[in-house]
């Protein structure tokens, strides 16, 4: 439920529609303020000049900081070993805690994905069948039923990878249910609640709380270090910070960046430094850029993901769901793993045509990213209701509309305990991982610090049929489970700090550029012919009293102080794109180089960033600010019309197939 406010009741219904509206209208005013401002409100428009610009300059110094700390932190990530992070932990622990098994966590993956080439999906699944924790994973392909043999391509794979993994499975999303907008958001909402729903008409709650959730794209390749990382920070947690934990990696274009256009290739790195300005340990609001983890606990209590239209940029609108659903207590950890992904490329390439449609292309994604600006809208909509409560609803998804008829998620044998079975010797030496139990710590030893490899612990998924259900067996199980639900066991005092940041970050990502455009556009049009044609000069201008008390002086000294404060930026542009380089020759290259195997196999498709020649690419620069200015004035143009996206999905490149070849004799045609 939420929280009571001191708004009325039919102002706190029109709420939402009001503040999806507010980014433009922000941006329509800003219009005849810059125009105005300087004559009739001096004071204020040199105030908002000079917040606006320091924002910028924050905004700059914080990526230049986040990337250099990516660069440092994927280095360090690779090289360690952490099972023995965890036993290194596990022994400072007091014999009393409830930290789980290395290996007692279990990694429910989801891949959304609609009309995806099969050869993406499959590469996608392969990477992650050769990492080392692979038999503890347990992919979920997130199938839409409009897509013409969605499922039929979900069960070919099952059968390709079921060997593979501990388990593997599927589910239908189906189309036009009331409230829902297409994408990725409903398709994991649908997706996520059938795996929970199994797992409750199992009456299983203690494996739930072993589950980490993890959301990636079809083309998203994660390393082997990603997943172990995960299994030791969360492990090593107690039960009730469990519950509220999500993790974050990087990203990185690191796949064929070589192969698109450089203005898309520039696009893609400064979205790829947009998240790392906010996911550096330490940061107030580490909102996630495509793939992230999040305990299933924590997914079940905020009601998993939404499904309507303002959540399209689902990424971003469940951080905030869970930010708030927590009252700022949520626990978001740095994974430096990078995430590799895929520029978006056109479908038909080749030649002007070719090179046309591949910008054509990159504009659609911009647009669909940019539609995430209702985001600002949902924040201030909880912000302004004071709504920091989880609601589970357990009653709108009661209903077996909201229920597959038959379970697809959890398709191999159950097992009473999990992590505690062996791995046939078949399946390689490389899978082998010893379980720590209890009695691993009972005497503490500082100089034992090696790790086992020589016993297995996870568990191998078993193929076996399901049986279907009637629609009133389902619904009757199903509401004698939704009690099953439970609140939140511990009040915790809710955090101020985390609602200022995300407040920052919304204005940084959905309103700052289009401001700052604006203000400089402004800035030209209204310059005399003499400040026109001055030459540039960096002296800094001096603020002094006589100037504070003549508007017209103030405003003058705004203008040149700001000047000099986006030259200032450009140097700062060119740092933040060194050490941006650095993190991604680290994350292609050189952390695969570390020996010990324990990051998988490497995408065959790699893009090599040399410095200094990459430089280069950097002069494309103002074209990567128009992909990001132009398209999120064009979503906040038509948010004043809809909240609906006609959602398109990206073209990628086609997958290759990697697998040994006696794997690959093996699979059915």
């Amino acid at each position: 439920m939420l929280s009571a406010t001191m708004l009325p009741h039919n102002v706190r219904r029109n709420l939402g529609p009001i503040l999806q509206r507010l980014p433009m209208l922000t941006h329509l005013s800003m219009v005849p303020f810059a125009l105005l401002g300087p004559t009739y409100l001096p004071y204020l428009f040199g105030a908002i000049l000079l917040y606006v610009h320091c924002m910028l300059w924050t905004v700059n110094l914080r990526t230049i900081w986040g990337a250099f700390l990516a660069w440092r932190g994927v280095k360090q990530h690779s090289e360690t070993d952490w099972r023995a992070e965890y036993s290194a932990g596990r022994r400072s622990l007091p014999a009393s805690s409830d930290a789980l098994m290395f290996d007692e966590v279990e990694h429910l993956i989801f891949c959304p994905n609609y009309a995806e080439d099969i050869t993406v999906l499959r590469e996608t699944l392969y990477l992650l069948s050769t990492h080392p924790l692979a038999l503890s994973y347990h992919p979920v392909l997130a199938m839409e039923a409009r897509e013409a043999g969605a499922a039929q391509k979900a069960q070919q794979l099952m059968a390709e990878f079921r060997s593979s993994f501990r388990d593997i499975g599927y589910t239908l999303h189906p189309g036009g249910l009331d409230g829902e907008a297409a994408g990725k958001s409903s398709n994991l909402a649908w997706a996520v609640r059938q795996a929970f729903n199994e797992l409750k008409d199992e009456g299983d709650e203690e494996r739930i709380a072993k589950i980490v959730v993890t959301v990636i794209d079809s083309d998203t390749a994660l390393a082997g270090d990603y997943f172990s990382a995960i299994s030791c920070k969360y492990a090593l947690r107690p039960a009730s910070e469990r519950s509220r934990m999500s993790f974050v990696p990087p990203i990185c274009f690191d796949r064929n960046a070589h192969d698109v256009p450089v203005a898309v290739r520039v696009t893609d790195i400064m979205w790829a430094l947009a998240g790392l300005s906010s996911i550096y340990p330490g940061s107030g609001a580490k909102i996630p850029t495509s793939a992230y983890s999040l305990s299933m606990t924590l997914a079940s209590r905020v009601g998993f993901h939404d499904a309507g239209p303002q959540a399209i940029g689902e990424d971003m609108h469940m951080y905030i769901k869970c930010l708030f659903s927590t009252g700022g207590n949520l626990i978001s950890e740095t994974i430096y793993s990078p995430a590799s992904q895929l520029d978006v490329v056109a479908g038909e390439r080749g030649g002007l045509k070719g090179f046309w449609n591949d910008h054509v292309a990159r504009y659609k994604q911009a647009i669909r990213h940019m539609w995430g600006s209702l985001d600002t809208g949902y924040g201030l909509t909880r912000l302004i209701n004071r709504d920091f409560t989880a609601d589970p609803q357990t009653e709108t998804f009661a209903s077996p509309v909201y229920r597959q008829a038959f379970p697809t998620v959890f398709t191999a044998e159950s097992e009473a305990v999990i992590g505690l079975k062996t791995i046939p010797e078949e399946l390689g030496a490389s899978k082998h991982r010893r379980n720590f139990a209890d009695e691993d710590f009972a005497t503490p030893s500082p100089s034992d610090s090696s790790v086992s490899s020589s016993a297995a612990s996870v568990i191998s998924a078993d193929d076996e049929g399901t049986s279907e259900s009637s629609l009133s067996e389902v619904e009757e199980s199903y509401n004698e489970k939704v009690g099953l639900v439970r609140p939140v066991e511990e009040q915790l005092s809710r955090k101020v700090l985390p609602f200022i940041s995300l407040c920052m970050r919304l204005y940084e990502a959905h309103l700052l550029m289009g401001h700052m455009l604006l203000l400089v556009t402004m800035r030209v049009f209204t310059a005399s012919t003499t400040e026109a044609l001055a030459p540039p000069t960096f002296e800094i201008p001096i603020l002094t009293l006589e100037k504070l008390t003549s508007g017209a002086e103030f405003v003058s000294w705004a203008y040149a102080f700001t000047d000099r404060m986006r030259a200032a930026s450009l140097i700062f542009s060119i740092i933040m794109f060194m050490f941006y380089d650095r993190y991604h020759q680290q994350a292609a290259k050189y952390r695969w180089q570390v020996p010990g195997g324990r990051l998988g196999v490497q995408s065959s498709d790699r893009s090599y960033r040399s410095f200094p020649f990459a430089m280069f690419d950097y002069f494309a620069m103002p074209a990567g600010i128009v992909y990001g200015i132009i398209p999120i004035l064009h979503a906040q143009f038509m948010h004043l019309f809809t909240d609906r996206l006609v959602y398109t999905v990206s073209f990628k490149p086609k997958g290759k197939d990697n697998r040994p070849r006696d794997v690959e004799k093996a699979i059915p045609v």
